[in-house]
């Protein structure tokens, strides 16, 4: 068996089992570290578990309140992502990690649309969701079949409440972020 498929295997465990695999958490969470005595520490940004150790997600207080009173309550009472991202900006909130990492210092409508799209803030861990794949010459992702996922309910703290949670999956419905008129196109009925 290849290397990669042991891995593979490895990891879809952990998943199962409600563990962290691996990756930044997302924004409201940080990673602690379980040992073998049951002792468990936050581990800092760039820090790794040692073996025998197993990693899950704690809720970052100050940033849980910032998902849940700036973010989603605003949003189902009827606020754009525009308007709720400058003002998170203008209350000088710090973004997620993934924004600083890409030079943007700066909340966005696409930082807050990952946010209200995201089941961890109701407790739901996702794994599995795309793969790598060649795609010709090159290497890219690609997206499994939602079958293949690895769902498991309970795995992470719930920050957002499920009515609230239930609430702005309805007010965006089956929309998907950047999906609308075509750019090249610059009349609304041009086509």
């Amino acid at each position: 068996m290849k290397l990669s498929q042991v891995v593979q295997r490895g990891l879809r465990a952990h998943a199962e089992r409600g563990h962290w695999t691996g990756g930044r958490p997302p924004y409201g969470y940080r990673r602690t570290v379980t040992a073998a005595d049951g002792s468990q520490r936050v581990l800092n940004g760039g820090e790794w578990k040692a073996r025998g150790q197993r990693v899950t997600l704690v809720i970052d207080p100050v940033e849980a309140d910032v998902i849940v009173r700036r973010i989603f309550e605003p949003y189902v009472r009827g606020k754009g992502l525009a308007s709720i991202a400058a003002a998170l900006n203008e209350a000088a909130i710090r973004p997620p990690d993934s924004n600083q990492r890409r030079g943007s210092s700066a909340w966005t409508k696409g930082s807050l649309w990952s946010i209200l799209r995201n089941a961890a803030y109701v407790g739901t861990a996702t794994y599995g969701k795309a793969r790598y794949s060649e795609i010709g010459k090159k290497r890219g992702k690609v997206r499994r079949p939602t079958g293949e996922w690895v769902i498991v309910e309970g795995a992470v703290p719930q920050i957002v409440p499920t009515e609230l949670w239930h609430a702005a999956q309805a007010k965006h419905g089956t929309r998907r972020f950047g999906i609308g008129r075509p750019w090249h196109r610059p009349y609304l009925l041009s086509g």
